[in-house]
């Protein structure tokens, strides 16, 4: 699953299905289908003549042309000021997003500017030749060198590996990052699994909890585990079922426990009106109807 991400790189929508959503919005549909009148000419031999029914009652399963004008005509008709308050909510991220990122190269303007006209580098736009007239400063390297005990040529070459280092390092932290998030991602499809089959909501996904901003800031941010952060958001609906779930089971067994006695109650008043010849009834039989008399049965021995 290519989980959208908010803080954790996890965004509800991407891009692409944000432009693909505006586009189907404004694109005009054509049906290009047409009805056969009565006496008009029929499909020639071969030709697929299969009706599809509009709500599937025959069976039959609607074309993609189909569902595409149905989902157009829902987001121009009821479903409209839904898709609207998606859109506008996917541009205000996107735009706090962009907000964010050039306030940060803001803050980075001037250290650049500064670097860049000590090493007389006109384009501050120019960042692999700011980095490389840095890295390859004579004076600052030996200023360094000097300290270490290291020769220039020595100095660059351990700084070099340093970089190399803090690279590979970096670039460990982040498949280590995205591995992390990978299992977190599998931790919640899951606990939405879980939730589907325990609970009953066939409908529950990821995505569709993560629509709720109470849900996503109560996972993401709080770090409330997943299937908590569900059971807070639905404590009424849970609490609910978990009640019919216990008076069925009271009911159940109540319900089986007059049967079994109903059973008991048969048997000994079957065993009670059966004929018994004292005389061939063993030991172990007669202290067994002694010690069913001395709790209050009647034993009547009809010959």
């Amino acid at each position: 699953m290519n989980l959208a991400k908010k803080t954790l790189n996890l965004r509800i929508f991407d891009e692409s299905g944000a432009e693909g959503a505006a586009n189907g919005a404004g694109a005009e549909g054509a049906t290009g289908d047409s009805t056969n009148q009565a006496g008009g000419t029929q499909p020639a031999a071969g030709e697929n003549n299969t009706s599809h029914d509009a709500d599937g009652e025959n069976g039959t399963q609607k074309t993609e042309k189909e569902l595409q004008q149905e989902y157009k005509n829902y987001i121009r008709g009821e479903g409209k000021r839904f898709f609207d308050q998606d859109v506008q909510n996917l541009l205000n991220k996107r735009f706090k997003e962009f907000k964010t990122l050039e306030g940060k190269q803001e803050q980075v303007l001037p250290l650049l500017q500064a670097i860049a006209s000590d090493y007389g580098i006109e384009n501050v736009d120019d960042i692999d030749a700011i980095v490389k007239a840095y890295v390859d400063n004579d004076e600052r390297v030996m200023s360094r060198a000097s300290k270490s005990g290291l020769t220039l040529e020595q100095q660059k070459q351990f700084d070099s590996i340093q970089r190399e280092r803090d690279m590979l390092k970096a670039k460990e932290q982040n498949m280590l990052a995205q591995q992390r998030v990978s299992e977190i991602q599998k931790s919640w499809e899951k606990d939405a699994q879980e939730i589907r089959e325990k609970y009953d909501d066939p409908d529950f996904s990821v995505e569709s909890a993560f629509q709720d901003e109470e849900f996503f800031n109560l996972v993401t941010k709080q770090n409330v585990p997943f299937m908590w952060a569900y059971k807070i958001r639905n404590e009424e609906k849970i609490n609910a079922k978990l009640i019919a779930e216990t008076e069925k089971k009271v009911t159940d067994n109540i319900k089986a426990r007059g049967l079994r006695i109903s059973e008991t109650a048969a048997h000994q008043t079957a065993s009670a009106n059966q004929s018994v010849d004292v005389s061939k009834l063993s030991r172990e039989q007669l202290f067994e109807y002694a010690e069913r008399a001395a709790k209050g049965e009647t034993i009547d021995f009809k010959k």
